[in-house]
């Protein structure tokens, strides 16, 4: 029975608790073995939710540091109310555990890694990848606890922290770094191999470290110190590097949570445009309209007409020729779209005849800009549909442009039964134009008339 993430999580909770209490009876040290703790329920969290190893990493230096930080708060917090010091200590160090447990259970659940896809080997080189990863992590926190563990280095090691936040610069040179780093090691061309990624992780954090510290010894780039020493120069350098793991990491989450935006950005227009076009294909082979467009074509086969029918079944099969032709297109040319829209209104008017009149007034210099695929079309099929007509009293419909809109407007007659409309084809249409950038697709109505205007991009 596999144990559930929640209840491991309430384990080294407690876990934590009693290693704690066991160290502070002893009169031990627990710090490193609280951190393998912590590392280890890192471990499983990821690993259950199909993390990545590089995030993984990254959950783990968050841990530790926010652990840190949280720890104190909440040992000052339970403080207020006990005095044993060995039990706010345990009691602050599983609340810690929880808050990190569940915060790294939410953060994982968002951000999935498809580990599940890769090869066995793939998994294994990944897993190898991992284990190294996280002994370097804890070396790194075996080497701060010992330079920390003296009073002396303590001392000394607040005036490296110190020397650091009074070095703004250095941390923005420290934060630019991490930012073209990171936008290197994801670039989709980077085809570096797992090997060459580790390779370039531990070149970074090393050459960063080792500079910021130096940087900071001596005082650059406001001034220049000679005299310092090998034992500051490790402590800068420890400093550097938990300072440098910090702002990595959250620069790391940052653009994770950007990518997210972007992919989800990217799929909501991809869903956009395939309910666009489903609802163009819903209008085009709905029953009404192929019923009377071949209720139409029926009657001009009887009287006859052959080169009327002729031209019917041309402009038909040009409707449907220019739909599959534009599919996958974003835009089209102002021009293809007002010749589509002509076949659409020819064939409409074979059934209104004189009850359907359209006005065509579109400047030659317009021709030459694009529109939305099907847009001019679909605001005449929502005219039509939306409103009576008869030959006492024929719809109007005009279409015109100003350099900057193409309009399609309408005169308003409601129809008596008229359910009331969904606007999904005016809502489609301006999804359509957000996603090529333009957000100026304008509705106008008025007692009289109805008006679409269409951005010309």
């Amino acid at each position: 029975m596999k144990l559930k993430t929640h209840w491991l999580i309430h384990i080294f909770a407690l876990l934590h608790l009693l290693a704690s209490l066991i160290c502070g009876l002893m009169n031990a040290d627990d710090s490193l073995l609280l951190t393998v703790l912590t590392i280890t329920l890192v471990l499983f969290i990821c690993l259950r939710g199909n993390v990545g190893v590089e995030l993984t990493v990254i959950a783990i230096v968050l841990a530790n540091l926010f652990g840190y930080l949280f720890g104190m708060m909440i040992a000052w917090a339970i403080g207020l109310v006990i005095d044993n010091m060995a039990v706010v200590h345990g009691l602050s160090t599983a609340a810690t555990t929880e808050i990190l447990g569940w915060s790294i259970l939410g953060f994982t659940g968002r951000h999935k890694d498809a580990a599940q896809e890769l090869s066995e080997e793939e998994r294994n080189i990944q897993m190898g990848w991992l284990i190294i990863a996280v002994v370097v992590v804890y070396m790194i926190r075996v080497f701060i606890n010992l330079i920390f563990s003296t009073p002396s280095g303590s001392n000394e090691g607040l005036k490296a922290i110190q020397d650091f936040l009074h070095n703004p610069l250095m941390m923005l040179i420290i934060l630019a770094a991490s930012i073209f780093f990171i936008i290197y090691i994801k670039r989709e061309d980077n085809n570096l191999s797992p090997s060459g990624k580790i390779l370039s992780y531990a070149i970074y954090f090393i050459s960063v470290s080792l500079l910021s510290a130096l940087f900071v010894g001596t005082g650059l780039p406001f001034s220049f110190k000679l005299g310092l020493s090998a034992e500051r120069f490790m402590l800068l350098t420890a400093v550097s590097l938990v300072a440098n793991a910090a702002i990595f990491s959250f620069v790391y989450i940052a653009n994770i949570a950007l990518t997210a935006r972007r992919k989800l950005q990217i799929e909501r227009e991809k869903a956009n445009k395939a309910h666009y076009q489903y609802l163009l294909l819903k209008q085009q082979v709905n029953p009404h309209f192929l019923f009377n467009s071949l209720n139409a074509l029926d009657s001009l086969v009887h009287e006859g007409s052959k080169e009327d029918a002729s031209r019917f079944i041309h402009q038909l099969s040009g409707l449907y020729r220019y739909m599959l032709r534009n599919e996958e297109e974003d835009v089209v040319t102002l021009r293809e779209e007002l010749e589509y829209s002509k076949m659409y209104g020819s064939l409409v008017k074979m059934r209104w005849q004189d009850a359907l009149v359209f006005n065509i007034s579109v400047r030659e210099e317009d021709m030459s800009y694009y529109v939305v695929p099907c847009s001019v079309q679909l605001c005449i099929e929502n005219a039509i549909k939306h409103n009576s007509m008869s030959k006492e009293k024929p719809l109007e419909i005009s279409i015109s442009s100003d350099g900057s809109f193409v309009t399609v407007e309408n005169a308003l007659a409601p129809k008596l039964s008229e359910v009331e409309s969904t606007n999904l084809g005016l809502k489609y249409i301006k999804q359509q134009y957000l996603a090529q950038g333009s957000s100026a697709t304008e509705v106008e109505q008025s007692k009289k008339s109805f008006k679409v205007k269409l951005p010309l991009l």
